[in-house]
């Protein structure tokens, strides 16, 4: 399925992407690379769920090159974004930030949003935030 399919799904239904998945990883065990997940350009892979007063979700992600920004569709819940390798633009899109390793940034999913890697493919740790 594509995220942005469970996306609307969750809303329909309440529920939060993570809520259709399940991660792979049992404590203590090491599991095969997960499920691929396809999202408007990028290719998420759903790590886990944290779940307390806030869900959070974990998700690998890569930014494929390109030659120009690509828009995400806009969701609830707060999105962070952490390069793990690479360099890439990414956040709403009327104020984007180049991030490079070891940045990290934080927006409203709900607000038009972008991400762009012009000079090569950049790997992020994608982390959602959703109230509960």
């Amino acid at each position: 399925p594509t995220v942005m399919t469970l996306v609307a799904l969750g809303r329909v239904l309440g529920l939060t992407p993570s809520d259709f998945l399940k991660s792979e990883a049992a404590e203590g065990e090491v599991t095969p690379l997960p499920t691929g997940l396809s999202g408007p350009h990028v290719m998420m892979r759903f790590l886990t769920r944290i779940e307390g007063d806030t869900v959070w979700e974990v998700y690998d992600a890569t930014i494929p090159k390109s030659p120009a920004p690509y828009s995400s569709d806009t969701h609830d819940g707060i999105e962070h974004v952490l390069v793990l390798e690479g360099q890439a633009w990414v956040g709403p899109s009327d104020d984007m930030k180049l991030l490079s390793k070891g940045a990290h940034t934080a927006f409203d999913g709900s607000k038009p949003h972008s991400y762009h890697a012009p000079s090569g493919e950049t790997k992020i740790l994608l982390i959602m935030e959703y109230a509960k």
